[in-house]
Parts: structure tokens; C-alpha cells; sequence
């Protein structure tokens, strides 16, 4: 439902409020609902700026769903996880650093939840932009990402190449999911 209401959005805010309103389509939905049977999703969105803005583009998200860009030829993590193990690893404390990556399946904000959207705008140039979920990002290293993100070709492909090489090694059986959009910069 949340994914279905966030394009709409688009036509009248940013990125962040894509999420926003997303977010009220399940709140009303579920508003009758015994607690605890709620259902719940994380988000990331992704959306050109037009150049009289200065371009670039306009990333918002909650949870655990990643955003990359590709920029002279580097790939960038746009932003942090909102998850107890991110949460864990800013306390730059070397037992909690230890046992963080035991808590990155404990989201600490959602969709659902009225909790603030973290946004961030990237300037051009952007050749790549990746968004995917956490058993792409959590399960391939930067490397790997990288790699393909910056091979010559098609988006299309990239993204067939992530999740065939996520597929490969995850060790789990939650989803993956990618998007890559290959920018036109001039």
C-alpha cells in the first residue's frame, strides 16, 4: 500500500515526502486493528532534482533499505541503516561494535511508525543510482557492488548481476530486491 501511494507524492515534494504520505495509507488502514497485527514495511525513495533546483538527486528512507550512488567512478553509501547494530556501531564502543552485526534484523524505524525521515540530496554528476534491500547490501561487499556498478553495462543488467550474485551467497531467505537507474548527466 505504502509503495502503491509514494509516486503520487512525488508530483508535490521531495523524496522525504513521498514517505509521509506514504505512510498514512497503512496508518489508516490499520487504524482499527488489534495491537501487534499491524502490518509494517521499511522504505527508501529516490527522485531527480530538476537543474534549476541544482540538480542531483533527492534520497529519503526508514529501516534498513539501502541507497547508492555511483560518482566519478566511486561508489557512495548515501545512508545509515536505521537499526540497533547502526545504533550499536555509532557508540564507538568496541564490545558493542562487536556484537552489532547480531542486531541489524531489529529495525528502529519504519514506514508504520511516526518516526523522523532521513533525507539527503546528492549533487550531480550521479552516474548510477542503486536502491536495494538489506539481503543485497548486507550479503555482497562494497567491492562486489562496486563492480558491477561501474562495469559498462545496462542498468538492466546491473541489477540482474546484483541480485544473481546476492542470490549466491545469502545465507538467508528474506527478500532482495534492486533498482539501478542510470542517469542522463550532461
Amino acid at each position: 500500500m505504502a509503495a502503491q501511494a509514494a509516486p503520487y507524492a512525488a508530483l508535490t515534494g521531495g523524496a522525504a515526502h513521498r514517505i509521509a504520505t506514504a505512510r498514512t495509507v497503512p496508518q489508516d488502514h490499520y487504524q482499527r486493528c488489534p495491537h501487534g497485527q499491524q502490518g509494517d514495511c521499511v522504505m527508501v525513495t529516490a527522485m531527480p532534482m530538476r537543474q534549476h533546483v541544482e540538480g542531483g538527486w533527492d534520497f529519503a528512507w526508514v529501516g534498513d533499505r539501502r541507497a547508492n550512488t555511483v560518482q566519478n567512478g566511486t561508489l557512495r553509501q548515501v545512508r545509515d541503516d536505521h537499526t540497533e547494530g547502526q545504533k550499536m556501531r555509532s557508540w564507538n564502543d568496541p564490545y558493542w561494535a562487536k556484537i552489532a552485526d547480531s542486531y541489524d534484523h531489529v529495525v528502529t524505524r519504519s514506514v508504520l511508525r511516526d518516526q523522523p525521515i532521513d533525507s539527503a540530496r546528492v549533487p550531480d554528476p550521479i552516474e548510477v543510482v542503486m536502491l536495494c534491500t538489506d539481503q543485497v547490501s548486507k550479503v555482497l561487499t562494497a567491492q562486489d557492488i562496486a563492480r558491477i556498478l561501474t562495469a559498462d553495462i545496462r542498468p538492466r543488467h546491473m541489477t540482474r548481476a546484483l541480485i544473481a550474485a546476492a542470490r549466491a551467497r545469502r545465507n538467508g531467505t528474506d527478500n532482495i530486491a534492486v533498482t539501478v537507474i542510470a542517469p542522463r548527466t550532461t
